[in-house]
């Protein structure tokens, strides 16, 4: 397969790794950066780190796995796991707080939460620098190769191994089983303004707890727009208090799969 152009050429090679410059992985828990973290191990490439960015919002499933499963792989394999975080406390409650919603259009969400904890770990702990740029690997595979980009940084360049490999979602799912661990759930904020309507039906039935703090937000958000004359954002297409209403009439959408596209890593589907 060919890797697509983009503006700044990333890599898509372990054999393209600049000599000397530190490699970091963007560990978002999921099926992808799972398969990539196992297969890369396998080969016995370097690897100085793996950063798991938190927002405060992944499914709890995704926490144990990573507990369970990645923390210890990585401890026997002698390979830092650090967990980051943005310093805005949790994701909800920073928008709430703000009357703000996450947005589709700005990804400011991603960015705050999950990029710019990573940026700031790998400038402050590995010195990257536009002569030194750390390689930052991305769990992305081949099914979704138009989410690869640029890093926009000089001192990162994003590399893209499943793609270079020629994976897609089956391949890593076999890698992962080969390797002899579960294959994880997919990954990303339990609220993410990229889920589907059946998604956020689920959460509304499984933890009405959980969903009633993120109900909250959108209402604090819609009263504040409302206040000042301007259009709300709403997480989906519908209101969270209908799917709510909804949920209680166990409503789940024909052909609705919440297993379809990719995992999070630190950078939103596109």
């Amino acid at each position: 397969m060919t890797p697509p152009k983009v503006r700044n050429p990333s890599i898509f090679s372990p054999a393209d790794l600049p000599p000397g410059s530190p490699v970091v992985l963007a560990y978002g828990g999921g099926v992808d950066s799972t398969a990539l973290l196992v297969r890369w191990l396998r080969e016995g490439h370097r690897l100085d780190a793996v950063l798991f960015a938190d927002p405060g919002e992944e499914n709890p499933k995704t926490i144990e796995f990573v507990r369970d499963q990645v923390e210890p792989m990585l401890a026997a394999a002698g390979i830092r796991y650090v967990r980051v975080e943005s310093g805005l406390g949790r994701l909800v409650d920073h928008y709430t707080a703000h009357a703000a919603m996450p947005s589709i259009m700005r990804r400011d969400c991603t960015g705050r939460f999950k990029i710019a904890p990573m940026e700031r770990w790998i400038r402050t702990n590995l010195k990257a620098t536009a002569k030194r740029r750390c390689v930052n690997l991305l769990g992305i595979d081949r099914g979704e190769a138009q989410r690869v980009k640029d890093s926009g940084r000089s001192y990162i360049v994003n590399c893209y191994p499943l793609i270079g490999w020629g994976m897609d979602r089956d391949a890593c799912k076999a890698e992962i089983r080969a390797a002899g661990l579960p294959v994880p759930v997919k990954s990303g904020c339990r609220m993410c303004i990229f889920a589907n309507e059946n998604s956020f039906l689920r959460l509304a039935r499984d933890d009405p707890k959980y969903f009633a703090r993120v109900e909250h937000m959108e209402d604090v958000h819609v009263a504040d727009r409302a206040k000042r004359g301007k259009v709300p954002l709403l997480l989906t297409i519908k209101p969270l208090a209908q799917i709510r209403k909804e949920a209680r009439e166990q409503r789940v959408l024909v052909g609705f799969d919440d297993d379809v596209g990719g995992d999070c890593g630190g950078y939103c589907r596109t």
